[in-house]
Order: C-alpha cells, then structure tokens, then sequence
C-alpha cells in the first residue's frame, strides 16, 4: 500500500496501521541482542495476515466464507480468516498443543529437555488489534499463536 506523507510517497503494510506492536515483549536476553528491524523482519507476513483477518472478522463479509460458524467466538473468526488467507492449513488444519504464558512465552507440551529453547519460546513479537482485543505472537520456527485479551482463549499453529 502506498501512503501520501507530505507529498512523498512511504511503502506500509495494513499491518503498521491497524496493529500496535512490541518487539521482544517478554525482554528475553538473547532477543535484546537483535536489531528490531531483524525482529520485524522474522515475522514475515504474518502481521499482515493478522491485521487483514481481524479487519475482515469485524464485516459482515466473514460469514460468507467456508466453514463459517455464525455462533463461533472472535478468536475462531480470526483465525478461520487466517487460515483463508494463509491457504496452507494453520489453527483449523493443523493447531499445535502446549500453551501460551501470560507473558506469551509459548510452552510446548513435549517438556523432554527443559533447555530445549523449543520447549519454552519467548516471542519474537506481540501484535494487538485493539479493537477487538486480540493479540498475536510470533515466534521462532514459524509457530504463532492468537489469544483473546477478554476470554484468554488460545491458538497455536505453524505458518511457514
């Protein structure tokens, strides 16, 4: 998308102008040592797909896609919507077991080797649509996970 800034023209993307951001919310000490364009820049797109699917969840559009449930919460209207938009499976197809801390570490649920940095990921960043109160947080190895800031209801899955 091209953005008009006092007659000069900036490249944005959806998600820069709806999402608030945080880099490196839990402060992780390894995280601490990247530059924030290196963290921006590991997220891909999903920011992107996030913004886009919690604008579309908010229309009246969204029921007319597949598989919509009418009754179903925000947190499923977004990520069905992600799920749509990302095109390879995600929450609806493959979702991941383990849990997401309040601080949004994200705890697998195969506690094997507790220095197993896969065991326990800290994000990499927190994106929040703050119009629904629901936040996304990306981490290493392409694994992401949505919660409902109301609800504290959860979703984990890998977009690669």
């Amino acid at each position: 998308m091209q953005v008009i800034n006092q007659n000069k023209f900036t490249d944005q993307a959806i998600g820069d102008l709806v999402l608030d951001r945080v880099l490196n919310p839990t402060n992780h000490p390894i995280l601490n040592e990247s530059r924030p364009m290196d963290l921006l820049q590991a997220c891909g797109i999903v920011p992107d797909i996030f913004a886009d699917a919690c604008i579309v969840s908010d229309t009246p559009l969204v029921v007319a896609l597949p598989n919509f449930d009418a009754a179903s919460t925000k947190l499923d209207a977004v990520s069905g919507v992600m799920d749509s938009i990302y095109g390879y499976g995600g929450f609806g197809a493959h979702p991941w077991e383990g849990e997401v801390l309040p601080d949004g570490h994200y705890r697998s649920s195969k506690q094997s080797d507790p220095d197993d940095i896969e065991v326990d990921l800290p994000p990499l960043a927190k994106f929040t649509y703050v119009a629904s109160g629901i936040e996304c947080f990306v981490y290493e190895y392409s694994i992401i996970s949505i919660r409902d800031t109301k609800t504290g209801q959860t979703k984990v899955a890998r977009f690669d």
